[in-house]
């Protein structure tokens, strides 16, 4: 039989997508080292998605009654804070990775595209002062 028929597949993408999402969310208040670029967009695209899914509830659940909708209310925003500070801690390491200091997360919330930015500049190939490129999360 062929060497290749009997070699390990390389990870799914999809399994390859939530092993940095649970990268991110196990790291909630690390603020140091650097975040790659499809963990930072991963988890973006994973705020963006709950925080829609969760508002839309709000709205089902605030057209059948007040109670329901003052309920879904307290969940959305429990859960938006919950998302925001991991979100932020993403950022920071994201701002690592591209070798400027943290702080220019917090720019990121005043201007949306210093976000898009960030976001899209390819980070350091070597280790910078902010630590080791991060590694490829598809275990």
């Amino acid at each position: 039989m062929p060497a290749r028929l009997l070699a390990t597949p390389r990870a799914a993408y999809g399994t390859v997508t939530m092993n940095y999402l649970i990268h991110a969310l196990k790291n909630p208040f690390t603020y140091t080292g650097r975040a790659s670029r499809a963990e930072f967009w991963v988890f973006f695209l994973f705020s963006a998605l709950t925080a829609g899914i969760l508002f839309v509830l709000v709205l089902v659940a605030g057209y059948l009654s007040h109670a329901a909708g003052v309920a879904a209310l307290l969940v959305f925003f429990a859960a938006a804070c919950a998302l925001a500070v991991v979100q932020v801690s993403v950022a920071i390491r994201r701002c690592h990775d591209i070798g400027v200091s943290g702080w220019l997360a917090a720019l990121m919330l005043l201007m949306p595209p210093a976000f898009i930015v960030c976001g899209l500049l390819d980070g350091h190939y070597r280790t910078n002062s902010y630590g080791p490129k991060p590694p490829a999360l598809d275990f």
